[in-house]
């Protein structure tokens, strides 16, 4: 029980709770430093963003990676919607998948 005899006095070690004073275990080592991301993530609408790569650059990057959506957002560093847009902005065709190569 804490003695309150005066609620403006100091409060003294003696006075507080045995789990308040207490030192903590420390047997478990310290958690990891977070591991830094391999690029920065850009957000949508960031000034720093470069401007939508000419058609034919889009062109070809879609052909280097076979048309995959993923991949180009990836070599982009933006969002697939922001790549299904680009294609549509730039009305590319978009072959069929029975169209492309693809090794099964």
């Amino acid at each position: 029980m804490m003695d309150c005899r005066s609620l403006t006095a100091p409060i003294r070690p003696g006075q507080l709770p045995a789990w308040l004073t207490t030192p903590t275990p420390t047997d478990a080592p310290p958690p990891p430093p977070p591991r830094p991301s391999p690029r920065p993530r850009r957000r949508q609408g960031d000034p720093r963003l470069p401007p939508p790569p000419p058609r034919e650059e889009l062109l070809r990057v879609l052909e280097e990676h076979e048309w995959s959506i993923r991949a180009t957002a990836k070599h982009y560093e933006r969002d697939r919607k922001q790549i299904s847009r680009w294609i549509e902005f730039t009305r590319s065709p978009c072959p069929a998948a029975s169209e492309r190569n693809h090794d099964i």
